[in-house]
C-alpha cells in the first residue's frame, strides 16, 4: 500500500496533520484537585508480541499503581492477548478484528491511513478506521499523559493532543532504521513533542545530533 501511493500519501499525511495541528482546542473538563495525572499509552497492537508490547505492559501495570491507566490499542487481532494485560489497567481498541464489522466500519477499514506516517512499517494495517478513533481519543487528553510507542504514532499525538496534554514519545528503534522521509519528518515533529525516551546512550547520541 504505502509503495503505491508513494509521494502522494506523504504529502496527503503531511496536509492532515497540518489540518489537525489547526483546529480548535476542544473545551477543557475540570480536572479533580490533586489527583494524578490519567496516562494514556497509544500501542498498536496489545494482542500481539514483541519487545515494544512487553514493554508497555510492564510499564502500564507499573504506572497503574498511581495512575488511572489505559492502553489504546490501534488494532486487535487475537481473541486473547499474548501477554497478559496487567491488573489494573483499562484496554481500549480503535479496530477489533475479531468482532463483526458494521458496513461503514468496512468501508473506513479500505481508505489508507491519513494521520500515521506512510513510512511508519505500521501504515499498511492502519486506516481512516484507525484514524477516527484515534483523533477521537486523543482530542480528549486534556491534563492527561499521552505515551506513544512508535514514530507514527507520536506524530499523530504531537498534532491532535490538545494543550495541557503531555507527550511522551517512546523510540524502540536507532534513528538509522527509520526511512528516509520518516526520518526527515520525524526531526521536525519530535520537537513538538515534551518528552523523547530512547534505548541506549548511543541512542541519545544520535538523537541528539540528528534533532539538534
Amino acid at each position: 500500500r504505502r509503495r503505491l501511493l508513494g509521494a502522494p500519501a506523504i504529502a496527503l499525511h503531511r496536509l492532515a496533520l497540518a489540518l489537525a495541528r489547526r483546529l480548535p482546542p476542544p473545551r477543557r473538563a475540570v480536572a479533580a484537585p490533586l489527583r494524578a495525572p490519567a496516562v494514556r499509552v497509544v500501542l498498536h497492537n496489545a494482542y500481539g508480541m514483541g519487545g515494544t508490547i512487553r514493554a508497555t505492559v510492564n510499564l502500564a501495570g507499573e504506572l497503574a499503581l498511581r495512575h488511572e491507566v489505559e492502553i489504546l490499542s490501534v488494532r486487535r487481532h487475537a481473541e486473547r492477548p499474548f501477554l497478559p494485560h496487567p491488573d489494573g489497567v483499562a484496554v481500549s481498541v480503535l479496530d477489533d478484528r475479531t468482532a463483526p464489522a458494521g458496513p461503514l466500519a468496512r468501508v473506513l477499514r479500505r481508505i489508507p491511513s491519513l494521520l500515521i506516517h506512510p513510512e511508519d512499517y505500521a501504515y499498511g494495517a492502519c486506516s481512516l478506521l484507525t484514524d477516527i478513533g484515534l483523533a477521537r481519543r486523543l482530542r480528549r487528553t486534556g491534563g492527561e499523559v499521552v505515551i506513544t510507542t512508535r514514530p507514527g504514532l507520536a506524530l499523530a499525538a504531537s498534532a491532535l493532543a490538545p494543550p495541557g496534554a503531555t507527550t511522551i514519545a517512546q523510540e524502540h528503534m536507532n534513528f538509522g532504521a527509520h526511512r528516509p522521509v520518516l526520518a526527515k519528518d520525524l526531526r521536525a515533529g519530535y520537537g513538538r513533542i515534551d518528552v523523547l525516551s530512547v534505548l541506549t546512550s548511543g541512542d541519545l547520541a544520535d538523537y541528539e545530533r540528528e534533532l539538534a
